[in-house]
């Protein structure tokens, strides 16, 4: 491959440097190879899937007779149901506690799939295969089990939620732990600690933060999925959704629909405000 020289007058001899570059025609070949790769694996994609993605655009009159039939939404469903505040307090509360049960199960699962905590390699690869089958799984799969044994409600989707917690955030714990500084762990093992004092005082306070982080994260991913959950039997926001769209009552779908996306923006404030204050103090104390 040809290289230009970038010889400057003002640099030295040992500054001299050399930068490889592509012939303009050869890299346009090569772009134009990716771009109609691309193209060709869509369409191939399409043809295989048997979908025709102008449909959209040949059946638009159904969107807009759907539109039609939505507007204006019935608003005063925030004032005057009394069952709306019931069902969005069952998803916060679902999303909650799946998430408090879930997540402390994968912080303590975490250090048994952590190559620097695990007790061996069996320990840590056993429980790691364990997290990746958990993340395998849908949460609408473990819904369908749940509902065939306990019924459908919010602790339905709280099981599910917490479930499916524990496999997507204890992968990540695990990786903030295998991640920290090993000079801190170092230090306490030529001291004599213990397993867990190395733990307390030289893992825990380095991975904190990315815990916490991880816990908030997972917070806001099972909002969202219990108020999918709730569709499929799982009660909250979903349920009244599901149930709206039944009786054909298109007004309140949206009303619905704008309280969900109104819950979900409010509640990744306050977790926002939440995770920084906490951090402050942390760090003060610190």
């Amino acid at each position: 491959m040809p290289r230009a020289r970038l010889w400057p007058e003002e640099m030295s001899d040992v500054a001299k440097v050399e930068v490889p570059y592509k012939l303009p025609s050869r890299s346009f070949l090569e772009r134009f190879l990716i771009l109609s790769g691309i193209l060709a694996a869509t369409i191939a994609l399409f043809a295989a899937l048997d979908v025709d993605p102008f449909v959209f655009f040949t059946e638009f009159y159904h969107v807009k007779r759907l539109v039609v039939d939505m507007m204006p939404p019935r608003l005063e469903l925030l004032f005057q149901s009394k069952g709306l505040y019931d069902s969005i307090g069952e998803t916060i509360s679902a999303a909650f506690l799946g998430t408090v049960f879930g997540g402390a199960l994968a912080v303590g699962f975490s250090f048994f799939a952590a190559q620097n905590t695990a007790p061996s390699k069996w320990v840590r690869s056993g429980m790691r295969t364990l997290l990746s089958v958990e993340r395998a799984i849908p949460e609408f799969a473990t819904l369908l089990i749940i509902i065939s044994v306990v019924g459908v409600g919010p602790f339905t989707s709280t099981v599910a939620l917490t479930i499916a917690s524990i496999g997507f955030c204890g992968r990540l714990c695990a990786d903030a732990i295998e991640n920290v500084d090993t000079r801190q762990v170092e230090g306490l093992d030529v001291l004599g600690s213990s397993r867990w004092q190395t733990i307390r005082y030289a893992i825990l306070p380095q991975v904190g933060p990315s815990f916490l982080s991880a816990l908030f994260y997972m917070f806001d991913v099972n909002l969202r999925r219990a108020i999918v959950l709730g569709y499929f039997g799982g009660g909250g926001l979903g349920f009244e959704l599901e149930r709206s769209k039944g009786m054909l009552q298109y007004k309140d779908m949206l009303a619905y629909t704008l309280c969900i996306v109104a819950l979900v923006m409010v509640m990744e404030r306050v977790s926002d405000f939440l995770r920084k204050q906490i951090l402050n103090v942390d760090t003060q104390l610190k």
